[in-house]
């Protein structure tokens, strides 16, 4: 049950993230202009821009928290989190339709306008594309914060020890090669100094 909690903890920042990034995007396509854009967003109930990014920061501190933990289980062999796909695919279109109806109601507009508005129609339309990039983004954190857990857990690597010059018995070669090789310092290179 925990784990299912966590999932879901980890899932509604990058939910709710596709959703504005959607409908950011949508009301900047029905409308370039953006005093227009200014002006329309003022009469349809979207000034609360200054607590979403409060709600942003927070969303984006718990998804860090919940990487980290998920990191941390991992360190620990315990279950990895998993995120599921309907999720992303069904509340952000329920949570933008929810949200458009609430900021029209809010402001004194109609639902039934709602609907047919073209920032609405847009907005509905990329939904699900941006919620399934959110959705890759969400599976390629957790496998970034395993791999993280694996760098963590790996020992060190053995540094490869290379034989020393020493060891190798110089008086059987040097016998048989050439008289001019049994000179006392020989050419090559360099002896560890470490044996």
């Amino acid at each position: 049950m925990r784990s299912v909690l966590r999932a879901w903890l980890l899932a509604l920042p990058l939910i709710a993230a596709s959703s504005q990034v959607a409908h950011w995007l949508a009301y900047r396509l029905a409308e370039p202009d953006a005093h227009a854009r200014a002006h329309e967003l003022a009469q349809t109930g979207h000034g609360y821009t200054g607590v979403l990014r409060l709600a942003v920061i927070v969303s984006l501190c718990l998804l860090v928290a919940l990487l980290a933990a998920n990191t941390r289980d991992a360190l620990r062999g315990r279950a990895r989190l998993r995120v599921e796909r309907w999720p992303f695919v069904l509340v952000p279109v329920v949570g933008f339709a929810v949200q458009e109806l609430v900021e029209r109601l809010a402001v004194g507009g109609e639902a039934l306008g709602t609907i047919g508005h073209p920032a609405v129609l847009i907005g509905f339309a990329l939904q699900l594309p941006i919620a399934l990039a959110a959705y890759a983004l969400g599976r390629l954190l957790l496998a970034a914060s395993e791999l993280i857990a694996v760098a963590l857990q790996a020992p060190p690597r053995e540094r490869a020890r290379r034989t020393p010059a020493a060891t190798i018995p110089a008086e059987p070669l040097l016998a048989s090669i050439s008289p001019l090789a049994s000179c006392k310092t020989p050419r090559g290179p360099p002896r560890p100094l470490l044996t």
